[in-house]
């Protein structure tokens, strides 16, 4: 799942447009309406993440379209996460590994150690899981939270970054 910023840029606006890639700016000014697109998330296999999008921005439509975030969107996302990652203490355990195909053709899980969730019940509530294909494990372990920090992290870069949530003319 990935979570872009759009800038507009129309030509009447006389505004150039400055664009930063590997160190070097390049300054261009559109001659026709422009949209830039910027990929400023990315989440793989955060099924939970995921869910929460789907569920509190898309209306409950898993349909792959582009929906708008809110800046108090990411705040309410923000504020879950670090409330679960808070309560999920990880233990000792087994964690998926894989699978593989046995001579008979059957498939079976693989496991290895690991660190679980110790008390996944608040996890389960706030931010559950979600199965399906492609979505990776329903289990509450070291992935699942792994991916709590990642979604922490960026939702902080996100917040101190004011041209992210400047409204356009």
């Amino acid at each position: 799942m990935y979570l872009y910023r759009q800038q507009y840029a129309h030509p009447e606006l006389k505004e150039n447009l400055r664009l930063e890639r590997a160190g070097k700016i390049t300054t261009f000014a559109p001659e026709r309406r422009t949209f830039l697109r910027e990929e400023i998330g990315y989440w793989r296999k955060a099924n939970h993440i995921h869910r929460w999008f789907v569920e509190n921005v898309q209306e409950g439509s898993d349909d792959g379209h582009d929906y708008y975030v809110d800046r108090s969107e990411l705040e309410e996302l923000l504020k879950l996460v670090i409330k679960v990652l808070k309560h999920s203490k990880l233990v000792p355990g087994t964690v998926p590994a894989g699978r593989r195909i046995l001579q008979n053709g059957e498939i079976q899980d693989t496991w290895e150690d690991g660190s679980i969730i110790d008390n996944p019940e608040l996890a389960e509530t706030l931010l559950p899981r979600l199965g399906g294909c492609f979505f990776g494990s329903l289990d509450y372990d070291q992935d699942y939270v792994n991916e709590l920090r990642h979604t922490k992290s960026l939702n902080q870069k996100i917040m101190k970054d004011s041209n992210i949530f400047r409204s356009c003319g």
